[in-house]
């Protein structure tokens, strides 16, 4: 009972939550033998998220998506377990801690430490998991969405052989058919807009 009552206030309000705040009564910031309250995270820590540390906003004249949302929404960096919230690819909760101050440290140690680590390793690996799920998940919506338009073109047909496959039968005609369609519906909804 006691390390579930530990366990959710860790959760809330952080492992050093029992620690002196410093300039309460009582507490000066000249106090030796505590740690102040919000210690600062390293890069080093087993709390820490590799992939955060590793994936920090480039300088580059054309930022990906990721990193334009992260620099709009004031973040140093970008976490993985972010991308894809309340979607149906959505892969949890992050389990470590997102920390900028062990994400700038990261980005300050020299390459050879960095290699040592293995963040931007295991970084990489989990991006190209995420993009092979994604990949899977595509191309089983494709195979089933051509089932699905074979199934419906056997039963327009009625079973009989000369069947019509709509997508390949798609001509320049058409095609300019549509566009001027597409056209008029704009104008008109523009109209009614205006009324």
């Amino acid at each position: 009972m006691a390390d579930e009552a530990r366990a959710m206030l860790d959760a809330l309000m952080g492992a050093d939550r029992n620690a002196p705040v410093e300039g309460a009564a009582g507490v000066n910031s000249s106090s030796s033998g505590t740690a102040p309250r919000g210690r600062k995270k390293s890069c080093y820590d087993n709390d820490v998220c590799p992939l955060y540390c590793a994936w920090s906003l480039s300088s580059q004249e054309n930022p990906s998506w990721a990193e334009t949302v992260a620099a709009n929404e004031g973040a140093g960096g970008i976490d993985v377990f972010d991308l894809f919230t309340n979607t149906k690819s959505d892969i949890g909760v992050n389990p470590y801690r997102v920390d900028d101050h062990a994400r700038e440290e990261f980005a300050s140690l020299p390459d050879h430490e960095k290699r040592r680590l293995g963040y931007e390793e295991m970084l990489a690996r989990k991006l190209l998991d995420l993009v092979r799920q994604c990949d899977r998940l595509v191309s089983r919506n494709k195979e089933k969405l051509r089932r699905e338009v074979a199934q419906a073109m056997k039963q327009r047909t009625g079973g009989r052989g000369n069947r019509e496959d709509l997508i390949v039968t798609v001509n320049e005609e058409m095609l300019n058919d549509c566009a001027v369609n597409v056209a008029k519906a704009t104008l008109i909804e523009e109209e009614m807009a205006e009324l």
